[in-house]
């Protein structure tokens, strides 16, 4: 939905951002990494899935921040008309785990602009 000129600085931004976030998207990797082993252990230690609990909830923040970064900067270099076209779209990206979105089920990947949403799953 972007404009030539802001496809090509939303390619841009995303190719020079990659490895800038490249450490927190590790960190966050190692801390769900931390939660599964402290679940998974045959004895359950609180203390230790707790501590790993707080890593992830930091690594969580740390890469939020970072996006929250990156939007500004894009927002900032977009076009008014491209800034519009990007909101539009962000009311159609997926969030929360993959597949759900909002308590909806939705495909993982990009969604057409015009593509209505797909009814949730059966209740069985």
């Amino acid at each position: 939905m972007l404009s030539p000129a802001g496809r090509d600085l939303l390619f841009k931004l995303h190719s020079e951002e990659r490895e800038a976030l490249r450490p927190q998207l590790d960190a966050l990797q190692g801390a769900r990494a931390g939660i599964e082993a402290a679940f998974a252990a045959d004895s359950f230690d609180r203390a230790a899935f707790d501590a790993a609990r707080t890593q992830m909830q930091v690594a969580e923040q740390n890469l939020s921040r970072a996006m929250g970064e990156r939007m500004v900067k894009l927002a900032e270099t977009l076009s008014a008309d491209d800034r519009k076209a990007f909101a539009k779209a962000m009311g159609r990206l997926p969030m929360g785990p993959p597949g759900m979105a909002g308590g909806d089920f939705r495909p993982r990947g990009p969604m057409p602009p015009d593509a209505p949403d797909m009814p949730p799953p059966p209740r069985d």
